[in-house]
């Protein structure tokens, strides 16, 4: 059985002080560990690396790379790394060559329509119908809350108006009372 450990994301920056907002991050990589469970073989695999190509690409995927590979040996303990690639990329197939990636095994993909396999559709269609329940409730919790806003705002526009006509009153009255002051006549 294997299970999946650890989890990785890391990010190159642009570290200018203001950069163009296209080129803040300069690449990333992503990795995976896999343990294979009774024995002390961890396998690190680079799920997806890219890098800016205004950036060196080849120096910023090496750099992530080589940290990412330094974090999965500090943190699991990896004696393998693994990526895979489209064999037509040659840029990609020499850049992991270089890396080292020299063993190149065929890969097959395969893959099923869950909903189609008579061996899982009915788990699909289960968790279809626990989705849309779910969905449900939370558009009824969605639109609970959006009417107790809506009070909410409708109460707080009334003691706006209630506190404006209260303001008014008030200078009415100071108006009114300065309106009636008599004065005396001089003599």
């Amino acid at each position: 059985m294997f299970n999946t450990d650890g989890e990785y994301c890391l990010v190159a920056e642009n570290d200018a002080d203001d950069p163009p907002k296209d080129e803040r991050i300069v690449g990333f990589v992503l990795g995976t560990v896999v343990a294979k469970a009774g024995t002390a073989w961890n396998y690190g695999y680079i799920i997806w690396l890219c890098a800016h190509e205004k950036w060196g690409r080849a120096q910023v995927a090496s750099e992530l790379m080589d940290e990412l590979i330094k974090i999965m040996i500090e943190n699991d303990g990896i004696r393998i790394i693994m990526a895979d690639t489209d064999p037509d990329n040659e840029r990609a197939v020499r850049f992991f060559a270089k890396k080292g990636m020299t063993d190149q095994k065929p890969h097959l993909y395969l893959s099923s329509n869950l909903e189609q396999n008579p061996e899982y559709r009915d788990l699909v269609l289960e968790h279809r119908k626990e989705s849309a329940v779910e969905t449900l409730t939370n558009k009824k919790d969605i639109q609970k809350m959006i009417r107790e806003m809506a009070t909410e705002l409708i109460e707080s526009k009334k003691q706006d108006r209630k506190v404006k006509r209260q303001k008014k009153q008030q200078k009415s009255k100071k108006k009114h009372h300065v309106k009636g002051k008599s004065k005396k006549p001089a003599v």
